[in-house]
């Protein structure tokens, strides 16, 4: 989209990205919008029980936090979690393999803005929608998008692009 700013971290920090396992954007209502496993064959249920036990947690912190970025949420199984809120209480988890050491807040923090520029561009396409022949994918005229599952294939695109892979 032209004149959009959509943020591509720096290559030494898309190196993060391949630790990166699942994306998940949740709306302000706590309604998935968006969840993306990196692997074709890990169970979407998996993710989705983990962004859900994650979500009293993202409370928890903006209630200490003026920051949009939460840090490490928490760790569950061999996962660890880490949370952005924007200012409209949309919600970015990414959720990565566990390591001896914690992710650079920096680094993990700079993937999660570039997620959300990337959702806010999507927001802002005037033909949101509208692209896809397929008319059981078109967001119907009385939804908002920001309510809407995200099926975009370019927005799918444009994360693993963030990612690095």
């Amino acid at each position: 989209m032209r004149g959009a700013q959509v943020l591509t971290p720096p290559a030494s920090h898309t190196d993060l990205g391949h630790h990166v396992k699942c994306v998940v954007i949740i709306s302000k209502n706590n309604a998935p919008l968006y969840l993306r496993a990196i692997e074709p064959t890990d169970a979407v249920a998996k993710w989705h029980f983990l962004a859900h036990s994650a979500l009293d947690v993202v409370e928890e912190h903006v209630r200490q936090h003026t920051n949009p970025y939460l840090g490490h949420l928490l760790s569950i199984e061999d996962w660890a979690i880490y949370g952005y809120q924007s200012p409209s209480q949309i919600k970015i988890m990414l959720m990565l393999e566990q390591l001896n050491e914690p992710f650079p807040d920096d680094q993990v923090q700079i993937l999660c803005k570039a997620v959300h520029a990337t959702y806010l561009s999507y927001l802002s396409n005037p033909f949101l929608g509208y692209e896809k022949p397929d008319a059981s994918r078109l967001i119907p005229m009385n939804t908002d998008p920001s309510n809407a599952p995200i099926t975009d294939a370019h927005f799918d695109r444009r994360i693993l692009q963030i990612l690095g892979l």
